[in-house]
C-alpha cells in the first residue's frame, strides 16, 4: 500500500462564498550556517541546540532566534551548501527540494528563507516557485532601509496566493530576521484565525506613516505597527501576496484552515484503516466512509470552529465499474465546506446626544 497521502488523495478547490459549495504545520528556515551537514533537514525542539549546531551569529541562527521568540516549539532548518557567502538559485532549489522527504509526511506548513530578503529576487523567486510547487505557505520581508515603493516593485514580482508578505521600517542594522519571525506566528496560527493585528516579537521595526501604511497593503504587503503605542508590535493585516483581484485567497488564513481541514480529514481516514483490518467494498463500507468524514468536519465545524457549513456527497455502489472496485481506489466523493470566515471591518453608525 502507498503512504498515506497517496493513498488517501484530497484535491482541494477554494471556491468564492457566494457559490454552492495536530498541529496544522511545522516551519522550515532555508539559509547558511556553520552547520558541518549541509542540504540535510533537522528538526528542532529548543534554540540552543539549534545554534549551538548552526552557529548563534549565523544567518540560520539569527532567524531561528527570531521565530522561536513567537513561542513555536519546533522548527526544521536546512543549511546550505554554498560556494561562496550567498546561495546561488541553483544552489537555494537544491537545499530546498531536500524537505521532499518531509513534505511528504505532511508535517511542513510554511517555510522561510534566513537572512535573504526581498532585495535578492533571484532567490525568493526560487523560494515562491518551491513553495507553489508543494502547496506551502512561504514568508517573506525587506532588508532594513527598504523604500516603501521598493517593497511593492518586489511584493508584485512576487505575487502569490501561496505568499505573505511582512514589511518594516527598521532604517539601522538588520538585528532581527522579520520574516523569520512571521514564518513564527504563521505557525503558530490557530487554524480559523486571522493573522491580523496579531502580536509579532519584534523590538525595532521603525514606523511607517498612515499614507505608507495604505499603500503597502493596497499591494498586499502587511506592515508591523505599534499599534496601540505601546510598544507591542502587531501584524497590521494578513493578505496574502495575490495580486489578482478576483482571487478567492486574500488572506493567508485561509490557506492555514484549508491545510489544516485536508490534514485532519485525512488522518481521521488513515486512523480508521489503522484501527480496523478491513474496510468492505459494499454500500455499508462507503457508508461508514461518509460516517468518518462527517465526524471529522463536525469537529472542525463544533470544536474547532474552522468551518461553518459542510456536505459530503458519496458515490453510489452501484454507480461504480467492476474494474474500479476491483483496483480498491474509491474515486467521486465530493465535499463542499465554507469556511468560517472573519470579520475584519466595521460600519457604525454613532449617534451622541448631549445631555
Amino acid at each position: 500500500m502507498p503512504s498515506i497521502p497517496v493513498a488517501i488523495t484530497i484535491n482541494t478547490t477554494i471556491i468564492p462564498p457566494t457559490a454552492s459549495s495536530t498541529e496544522w504545520g511545522v516551519g522550515a528556515l532555508v539559509g547558511t550556517s556553520t552547520a558541518d551537514t549541509k542540504n540535510t533537514p533537522k528538526r528542532y525542539v529548543s534554540l540552543a541546540s539549534l545554534q549551538e549546531e548552526h552557529g548563534p551569529d549565523s544567518a540560520l541562527g539569527k532567524a531561528a532566534k527570531s521565530a522561536f521568540a513567537q513561542g513555536i516549539s519546533q522548527v526544521y532548518t536546512v543549511s546550505v551548501a554554498v560556494a561562496s557567502d550567498t546561495p546561488t538559485p541553483e544552489e537555494l532549489m537544491a537545499a530546498l527540494d531536500s524537505l521532499a522527504d518531509v513534505v511528504a509526511s505532511q508535517t511542513l506548513g510554511a517555510v522561510a528563507l534566513a537572512g535573504i530578503y526581498s532585495d535578492s529576487p533571484t532567490l525568493t523567486t526560487v523560494l515562491k516557485t518551491w513553495a507553489e510547487t508543494n502547496a506551502l505557505i512561504f514568508a517573506v520581508s525587506n532588508p532594513a532601509g527598504a523604500a516603501v515603493s521598493e517593497i511593492i516593485s518586489a511584493a508584485e514580482a512576487l505575487s502569490s496566493e501561496n505568499g505573505i508578505f511582512l514589511a518594516h521600517a527598521t532604517s539601522g542594522e538588520e538585528t532581527e530576521d522579520v520574516g523569520a519571525a512571521l514564518l513564527g506566528v504563521i505557525t503558530t496560527a490557530e487554524p480559523g484565525d486571522t493573522l491580523a493585528w496579531d502580536e509579532i516579537i519584534l523590538q525595532d521595526v521603525g514606523k511607517y506613516t498612515a499614507s505608507e501604511g495604505k499603500t503597502l497593503e493596497l499591494a498586499h504587503v502587511n506592515y508591523a505597527i505599534d499599534l496601540e503605542n505601546n510598544g507591542t508590535i502587531r501584524l497590521s493585516n494578513d493578505y496574502s501576496l495575490t495580486s489578482d483581484p478576483d482571487s478567492v485567497v486574500q488572506y493567508i488564513d485561509i490557506l492555514i484552515s484549508r491545510t489544516y481541514t485536508v490534514r485532519k480529514i485525512r488522518s481521521a481516514i488513515a486512523r480508521y484503516r489503522i484501527d480496523h483490518r478491513k474496510l468492505p467494498y459494499t454500500q455499508a463500507g462507503i457508508d461508514t466512509v461518509r460516517s468518518i468524514l462527517v465526524a471529522a468536519l463536525a469537529e472542525l465545524t463544533d470544536v474547532d470552529q474552522v468551518l461553518s457549513t459542510y456536505e459530503v456527497v458519496m458515490p453510489d455502489l452501484a454507480s461504480l465499474s467492476a474494474e474500479t472496485i476491483k483496483s480498491r481506489v474509491l474515486p467521486g466523493i465530493k465535499i463542499h465546506v465554507r469556511l468560517a470566515g472573519n470579520m475584519q471591518e466595521f460600519m457604525i453608525d454613532l449617534t451622541l446626544e448631549a445631555i
